[in-house]
């Protein structure tokens, strides 16, 4: 089997979740097609998906005088997960916090403080990047689509 360059895997990476976004697949389908690109232990797939997440926050035009309420923002925008227990709750949580970080101007330390868990983050900043995506085609009123090709000419950007 050909060892695949990390950079081009990232590519391919927001390639796929964004052409994905665009066709209107669910949550389900893309983690299918991330889960051929992922690399086991590796945070570059996780750091890249909350790079696109907060800037579909700065696209949704979110800021400090018009805040996106975090209250029921998993139920709202990811209606089809289920998260179960602490760990899922805690997971997401990170993922979607870190976006809001480094949408903020502070960059998580994503390596320490994920360093002792056991699942994977890459499934949970999908989940963030999907609930950011809607919650910003929701804010301007225009469909998640149109939000998903702005960061796909944003997404060399993002690298």
């Amino acid at each position: 089997m050909a060892r695949v360059d990390p950079e081009q895997r990232m590519r391919a990476a927001v390639q796929a979740v964004l052409d994905g976004l665009v066709g209107g697949d669910d949550v389900s389908e893309l983690q299918q097609k991330l889960a051929a690109l992922a690399v086991q232990g590796d945070l570059v797939l996780a750091e890249t998906l909350i790079r696109l997440a907060a800037q579909a926050i700065e696209l949704g035009g979110f800021s400090a005088s018009d805040p996106l309420s975090y209250e029921g923002f998993r139920e709202r925008f990811l209606s089809e997960l289920e998260f179960r227990g602490k760990v899922d709750h805690r997971n997401s949580q990170y993922a979607i916090y870190a976006a809001a970080m480094l949408h903020g101007g502070m960059a998580p330390d994503v390596a320490s403080d994920t360093s002792w868990w056991r699942a994977e983050l890459w499934p949970y900043a999908l989940y963030g990047l999907v609930a950011y995506v809607r919650a910003a085609a929701e804010h301007r009123n225009v469909e998640a689509a149109v939000i998903a090709r702005e960061l796909a000419a944003l997404a060399p950007a993002i690298d």
